[in-house]
């Protein structure tokens, strides 16, 4: 959801402009990237009789397979009773996408009533570590590109002598070794940068408590995310970016901040 790989998309479904970003986001260049998003159905599709695939041959077939994708999406969506948005911006993807207002449904995602932060506040935590003059923020999620951890290990290494913590409790999937190593090498030398295992469910909630800020700095569409509603029910305030579901739950300046992305 993504334009280009850099801005918002609206999510409209075009055949050529989906075909040009996803073609630009492997790399091709701009000069054959939009000849190739020209390419004929016809063409196309006659490449996928011959099973003619790889390389060039399945960047020829791109627009033919992503308007079959386009059709599809259209079918199911003309099949179903009900469609459910989690999130706003999703919503309003379907509506311009032509799904019928009458079969949406906006339904936001939510923590159990037993979650454990329910009702406490952030300085009712008698372990909460407090230093004076120091900010402390908190990172919890997956280590990979899109969720933007990277930028703001930058943006301290930039103000080396702000008074301020990140603690990065950080999941680690198959494929984020080479992120969580550049991660690792960013933060090598900065004793304000610290990079720790993930926590157990029961334990988040108790972190972010010890936390002045839970930090959410995604550099994509969000659909919660949760971790902005389990900072809320521990009481702690969010700094995070301005897209998508984020910008969507948190109120700046009232229980949060949110800032370009």
């Amino acid at each position: 959801m993504m334009w280009m790989g850099r801005a918002p998309c609206d999510g409209r479904l075009d055949r050529r402009r989906c075909t040009v970003c996803v073609l630009a986001r492997h790399g091709v260049p701009p000069i054959v990237r939009d000849a190739t998003a020209l390419t004929p159905r016809v063409v196309a599709d006659a490449l996928g009789r011959a099973r003619l695939d790889g390389g060039a041959f399945t960047a020829l077939r791109l627009s033919s397979l992503i308007g079959a994708a386009h059709r599809r999406f259209a079918d199911l969506a003309d099949k179903v009773g009900r469609i459910v948005a989690p999130c706003a911006w999703v919503y309003e993807v379907l509506q311009r996408n032509r799904v019928p207002e009458e079969k949406l449904v906006l339904c936001r995602q939510g923590l159990p009533r037993a979650f454990p932060g329910s009702g406490i506040s952030p300085r009712s935590d008698p372990q909460r570590e407090n230093i004076p003059g120091e900010l402390r923020l908190g990172y919890f999620g997956r280590l990979d590109p899109t969720k933007g951890v990277d930028i703001v290990v930058d943006a301290l290494r930039r103000v080396p002598n702000a008074p301020v913590r990140l603690d990065i409790y950080g999941i680690r999937q198959p494929g984020c070794e080479a992120y969580a190593a550049k991660l690792e090498r960013a933060a090598d030398g900065d004793p304000r940068i610290v990079l720790r295992s993930a926590l157990p469910p029961q334990a988040v909630d108790r972190a972010m408590r010890g936390c002045d800020l839970v930090i959410v700095p995604s550099r994509c569409l969000e659909t919660g995310p949760l971790v902005v509603l389990e900072a809320f029910a521990a009481g702690t305030p969010v700094l995070g970016a301005r897209l998508g579901g984020i910008a969507e739950l948190v109120g700046d300046g009232i229980d949060g901040m949110l800032v370009p992305a």
